[in-house]
């Protein structure tokens, strides 16, 4: 009995030894993951301390209806997005504009300043105007579609945002410039990915440089399962406005840049 005692009290200890060994490396990987976040901001921080006293073009609407604002990668039928299916379940009454790309295979709906444009690899929508009012309604059409459209496979969801620089940054490009006299460069970028604070959501920051312009692009990266996933993530009306407003605090704060 003792023996038997003495085995039950070394087995307890053992397993509390083990729980407390998983226990410390599962703080310890948090912390790390923290540190490396901590680190990233510092460097990038130092690294884009160039971009002092620059601004933004007075142009953010304009910059913000040319691009797709939320864009659902996924196998979409597009037969299912006829005139009368975009009316009953997402325009209602409003007067529909339909555009065909024949080599893409895409249908375009345009309806109440939103841009929807759908294909067999994805769906995109545009916010023509910009707007917070602008942002809201695009929302709420993407979640009429993918309420709808339940059964859809998806992988992937994007909130993306657009801004251009009246500033040359010509200098940020120095560290891999090529001789312009022998090669004819198209564009040049710099990227950061990082933690977007969100579960499994990723922030992509993309500085280009296309001649003598400059832009800024924002992407908001959610790796999805289904169509209930996206609705669990543009549960909020605002959640596209609340994005723009980050990626302007982020241009304010990380990079020195205001907005006009």
């Amino acid at each position: 009995m003792e023996f038997e005692a003495s085995n039950f009290l070394m087995s307890k200890r053992l397993y509390y030894c083990l729980f407390l060994l998983f226990f410390s490396k599962l703080m310890l990987n948090i912390a790390i993951k923290r540190l490396v976040i901590l680190s990233f901001y510092l460097h990038l921080h130092n690294v884009i301390s160039i971009f002092t006293n620059k601004t933004i073009i007075p142009m953010l609407n304009d910059l913000v209806k040319n691009i797709d604002t939320l864009v659902v990668i996924g196998k979409w039928n597009v037969f299912v997005f006829s005139p009368e299916w975009m009316s009953k379940y997402v325009f209602g009454d409003a007067k529909l504009q339909i555009e065909f790309a024949v080599p893409h295979g895409s249908i375009s709906f345009k309806a109440n300043n939103i841009n929807v444009i759908v294909s067999e690899n994805s769906l995109r929508l545009k916010a023509e105007k910009g707007d917070n009012s602008n942002l809201k309604d695009i929302v709420d059409v993407l979640r009429c579609i993918v309420r709808s459209l339940a059964h859809t496979p998806v992988s992937a969801v994007g909130i993306n945002f657009k801004y251009g620089l009246d500033e040359d940054l010509s200098k940020f490009f120095k560290s891999a410039k090529l001789d312009e006299e022998k090669v004819a460069v198209i564009k040049e970028e710099h990227r950061w990915t990082i933690d977007g604070g969100e579960k499994n959501m990723f922030l992509n920051i993309i500085l280009t440089k296309r001649g003598t312009k400059f832009e800024f692009d924002f992407n908001n990266h959610y790796p999805v399962t289904s169509c209930s996933d996206i609705v669990s993530i543009i549960e909020d009306d605002s959640v596209v406005i609340t994005k723009k407003e980050q990626s302007i605090s982020i241009l304010k704060d990380l990079f020195n840049i205001q907005i006009d």
